[in-house]
């Protein structure tokens, strides 16, 4: 969520260190749409973050995990069923096409 005076890009730096306490050394915007198709003014933003670091110990909400994985292990994440959002694996092209570089095996 985007707080009062905060722009997108300040939101997903915040969001990324609150959700897994990694720091990125710079984020690109990949696109951005409508939330909903009823609330023209609810809108996402998809950022990549590049050369992300741990920035610290971060402890994590006890439903929540950050794995580290080859772009051939998510490849077998997602083949066996051990990742089932589409909608990130659309992102992940769009990286791939927007930013030259291969995310997925």
């Amino acid at each position: 969520m985007i707080e009062d005076a905060e722009s997108p890009e300040q939101a997903a730096v915040r969001e990324l260190w609150e959700e897994t306490g990694y720091k990125a050394s710079s984020l690109e915007l990949l696109g951005q749409e409508p939330l909903m198709a009823n609330r023209l003014n609810s809108r996402g933003y998809c950022f990549f973050a590049h050369d992300c670091q741990l920035d610290g110990p971060k402890a994590f909400r006890e439903e929540s995990a950050v794995i580290l994985v080859t772009p051939k292990e998510f490849k077998e994440l997602v083949v066996t069923g051990g990742f089932e959002h589409i909608a990130g694996l659309s992102l992940l092209s769009l990286a791939e096409w927007k930013i030259g570089i291969q995310l997925i095996g």
